[in-house]
């Protein structure tokens, strides 16, 4: 694993009013093209990071991706693009709070307001079956890349809270059953909500795992061969929960079986997915204890890697599911969440002034502190 490398300075941290910008009102093409001189004058100037203050009730989604496509753009040179820092003062709702997560560093003042909510689309033409049914799809397909994008923006931000509700690992308890049983006194009531239903979602997954664990996946070799097996598994199931003479799939079951085929694949998929491993090999040193260590150390040498890994993955696959699980169930329905909500569900990194709250900003400044003194200090 690679050590995360100490900044020289916190400033990739802390809003700079002199290098910002500020987005306001309705997210749009003219709201793009306000911004996009001084946004070119600031990458001009240096590759200093660059503030985003927002106070926007959202807009499109598709601007707000423009927006951060042209925030990220490299110099004419190849240099590095510019690290954005994002701060919510009042308001950032809906593609606006979505711009705030997408930020390499996410801060929201004490009162400000952070709604979160699915895509949405109007359509002009005349609603079918048919084009409902399309349009039902494609909202889906749209939730569901929102979320696996917000939730790799994320991942560090919830392993940073877990490790700060962990505590001593001689408490008995995982890293994850530690946060999980002291997450929701963190949390408003709207907070918990979101927390409930994130949980509700991982225990849909769980049972049907539980059902079908003995199905054996590894043999497919085409995409439909795996969602056959899938299907057979849950036909199977389905039949087996409910032994009415009167049920049938006809009349009542095939949109569970749609609905537990979607949950399933994506379980299923998420338990490899390339984000996961990338969190394990950042965080490894964290999510593994004493016990862990001598068990490596006792291991083959060449074995040591693999084993290393299985053991990182078994910590750091519970929070990367729930996290995924709280990003799913943001694109549903309506959230409104406080700045603590957002920091606490791993939506961003800091809440201005709550100095009660561990940071990475104030983890680095200590760590920058301590070489600082080291390097001045008389030999």
């Amino acid at each position: 694993m690679i050590a995360p490398q100490v900044p020289n300075n916190s400033s990739i941290f802390r809003p700079n009013p002199k290098r910002s910008v500020f987005v306001d009102g309705q997210i749009d093409e003219k709201l793009v093209r306000r911004l996009t001189p001084r946004i070119l004058d600031l990458q001009a100037e240096s590759r200093e990071p660059i503030t985003v203050y927002i106070d926007s009730d959202g807009g499109s989604v598709f601007y707000a991706d423009r927006l951060v496509d042209l925030l990220r753009a490299p110099g004419q040179d190849g240099e590095a693009p510019c690290r954005l820092i994002a701060v919510s003062t009042t308001l950032a709702a809906s593609a606006a709070a979505d711009l705030l997560s997408s930020a390499d560093y996410a801060i929201a003042y004490p009162e400000a307001g952070i709604l979160h909510h699915g895509t949405r689309q109007n359509s002009a033409s005349p609603l079918t079956v048919q084009n409902a049914s399309a349009l039902a799809a494609s909202l889906k397909s749209t939730n569901d890349q929102f979320a696996s994008r917000m939730a790799k923006r994320c991942s560090d931000r919830l392993v940073l809270r877990f490790a700060t509700l962990r505590g001593p690992i001689s408490t008995g308890l995982s890293t994850y059953e530690k946060g999980l049983t002291d997450l929701p006194n963190k949390l408003s009531p709207n907070g918990n909500e979101v927390l409930g239903l994130a949980k509700r979602q991982i225990e849909a997954y769980d049972t049907l795992l539980l059902e079908i664990r003995a199905s054996n996946f590894t043999g497919c070799e085409r995409i439909a061969e795996y969602e056959r097996e899938i299907l057979i598994e849950l036909v199977r199931y389905e039949v087996n929960q409910n032994p009415e003479t009167g049920w049938s799939f006809e009349k009542l079951g095939m949109n569970k079986l749609s609905q537990d085929f979607l949950l399933l694949s994506q379980y299923l998929g998420l338990q490899h997915d390339e984000e996961l491993l990338k969190m394990c090999h950042r965080w490894a040193p964290f999510f593994l204890s004493k016990s862990d260590l001598a068990k490596i150390a006792e291991k083959p040498e060449k074995e040591r890697d693999d084993f290393r890994l299985d053991l990182v993955q078994g910590h750091a696959r519970p929070i990367w599911l729930l996290l995924i699980a709280i990003c799913k169930t943001l694109q549903d329905g309506e959230h409104w969440l406080t700045a603590r909500d957002a920091y606490w569900l791993g939506l961003i990194d800091e809440v201005y002034g709550a100095t009660d709250l561990l940071t990475l900003r104030t983890f680095y400044e200590v760590v920058l502190q301590v070489l600082t003194e080291a390097e001045t200090a008389p030999p």
